[in-house]
């Protein structure tokens, strides 16, 4: 921090700004977020001079008041520490009580109250707006719908309403409903109404959109395999699964294929007599209606096909997946449970993995329920995106003893299943981006272009790390490991290190990212952007890049192998 100094001919008179002088007669003068030290007279101190006061010492200074900023529960997202530190200090000068509303990012419905004695530069919140994972705020203080993770039955739902049969069967239980509904409105009707309305042309219009909409629904599924292929083939076989979820196309074939269903049960109404005069009318209308949806449907989906499956799309799928999953993870860290801390207890009932797979997800709230019954704490072994094999230890008891119906209950609360998954997986959603990044430095494809791409967007998913602070458990018998952030570098950056190695545009760009994470979390990115930044060096020389190349990629080195300027 700088300091200036001032010598003044009359001390009697106060600065503006400067407080009252203590024991020995120095006083201090505001000057934010920095200080004045007001001199007595005579004396003469020259201002410092710190070694590094050029372009490094900015940001030395910023990564200061953030720490400051972040301690008080000042900053928001987009906010400004500077701005932070300077109503801190605007607060201290005045020895009131007040009470004020912040406009942050909380995550309740009410913005947060934040109150401060005086002088006293503590702070309280009945509110959510830290931008560091603060444990109250991820425990007892946010409601339970968000700490707890989604019951089983739940998740298991949630993962069907993603599939298309959802909305196909919504539009063939349309059809069934106008049958029905004609039977209960037709009465209610006033005669004559269809001959008015030209209710007479609903079997016309049924058998048109029944036989073109077939020949619709195989184009469109033609054109969305292919897109399945060529992403697929271009970027990797792990995307498939989000442009099979991709709402818009689901949406479309549903509507497609729904309508063809209602044309098909409609004239099954109709040549079974089922429809009265009233009852057409109420068909008629319901069919101007599947006809309004399939025109939008048409026209949504040419749009759509603009860009669905090509090499940007899929890259930006597979970013917001990502980001979600790591904002949901870092909202949650231990996902309700308490943090390990030191070693697994070597002793204890071991529970073994029910099957062999990927760990897709984790019920913490059933693993609270069976260790509360078995009288200890259960030490979760794994996370999801873990490999475990039948039989293999995936939780520990500690303390207490586990019956029968509570252990296969706890052993069910891992549920495993043969692939991996973005939902719950933060490092997955990085390993697919690194392998789009490989697929694209491979010599049959020599796209480098889509790998640096690729280096930008791990550094936008990464850089929404934020350490978490002490929590306030939501299960705490349940004993739930750290995501690291060490494994993150690895999985985002090795790769993309190893196959660019003779690259110097990915070189340059793969140094500078890691400086750019080791300056957004020192703590959890610093060691291992250290290890990996040498790690792509020694590959770089191994592969036999060109003096002048190598000697551009240690011109970075300055910033890429420290803790920041």
């Amino acid at each position: 921090m700088l300091a200036g100094f001032i010598t003044r001919t009359a001390p009697q008179e106060a600065m503006l700004g400067e407080a009252e002088a203590d024991a020995d007669g120095a006083a201090l003068a505001s000057l934010e977020p920095d200080t004045m030290q007001g001199l007595l007279p005579g004396e003469d101190v020259k201002s410092s001079s710190p070694a590094d006061v050029g372009g490094g010492y900015e940001a030395f200074h910023y990564r200061t008041l953030l720490a400051v900023s972040a301690s008080l529960g000042l900053n928001s997202p987009g906010g400004s520490v500077f701005d932070a530190v300077a109503i801190h200090n605007a607060l201290k000068r005045h020895e009131v009580t007040r009470c004020c509303r912040m406009a942050c990012a909380a995550r309740s419905a009410t913005s947060p109250t934040v109150s401060e004695t005086g002088g006293s530069g503590l702070f309280s919140c009945d509110g959510i707006g830290h931008d560091v994972l603060d444990g109250s705020a991820a425990g007892a203080d946010r409601p339970a719908a968000e700490t707890r993770m989604t019951s089983r039955p739940l998740w298991w739902l949630l993962l069907k309403l993603h599939k298309a049969w959802v909305r196909i069967v919504a539009f063939a239980g349309l059809a069934l409903l106008t049958a029905v509904m004609a039977q209960l409105l037709g009465p209610l009707l006033p005669g004559g109404l269809h001959a008015t309305v030209g209710a007479d042309a609903v079997e016309d219009i049924l058998s048109i959109v029944s036989s073109s909409m077939l020949v619709v629904t195989t184009f469109s599924l033609s054109v969305a395999v292919s897109a399945f292929a060529a992403a697929a083939s271009s970027a990797t076989p792990r995307a498939t699964a989000l442009l099979q979820e991709d709402p818009t196309t689901q949406n479309v074939l549903a509507t497609f294929i729904g309508a063809f269903l209602f044309g098909l049960l409609g004239l099954i109404g109709l040549k079974a007599q089922l429809y009265d005069d009233a009852g057409r009318v109420i068909l008629y209308f319901a069919t101007l209606v599947v006809v309004v949806l399939v025109v939008a449907a048409l026209i949504r989906w040419i749009d759509h096909l603009m860009s669905f499956g090509r090499m940007a799309d899929t890259l930006s799928r597979i970013e917001r997946a990502a980001t979600r999953s790591l904002k949901a993870r870092l909202e949650n860290p231990w996902l309700g449970g308490r943090p390990r801390q030191g070693e697994v207890p070597t002793s204890g009932v071991r529970i073994g993995a029910h099957t062999t797979g990927y760990v897709q997800r984790i019920d913490t709230a059933a693993l609270q329920d069976a260790a509360a019954a078995a009288g200890g704490q259960l030490h979760l072994l794994c996370l999801p995106g873990d490999f475990v094999i039948e039989g293999a230890p995936v939780l520990i008891l500690d303390g207490g003893s586990l019956p029968d119906e509570n252990r296969e209950a706890a052993c069910k609360a891992v549920s495993i299943g043969d692939t991996r998954t973005f939902s719950h997986d933060p490092r997955f959603g990085v390993i697919v981006l690194s392998e789009i990044a490989s697929r694209a430095l491979s010599p049959a494809v020599n796209d480098p272009g889509t790998a640096i791409d690729v280096l930008g967007r791990l550094v936008r998913v990464l850089s929404l790390w934020r350490t978490p602070m002490a929590p306030d458990p939501t299960f705490p018998d349940v004993v739930v490991p750290a995501l690291s952030g060490a494994e993150m570098i690895e999985d985002a950056f090795r790769p993309i290190a190893r196959d660019g190695a003779g690259v110097v545009e990915v070189q340059i760009r793969l140094q500078k990212s890691l400086q750019a994470l080791q300056q957004v979390a020192p703590a959890a990115f610093s060691e291992a952007s250290i290890r990996m930044s040498a790690y792509a060096l020694d590959a770089a020389e191994a592969a036999g890049m060109l003096p002048a190349d190598l000697a551009a990629v240690h011109s970075v080195l300055p910033f890429a192998g420290t803790d920041g300027p």
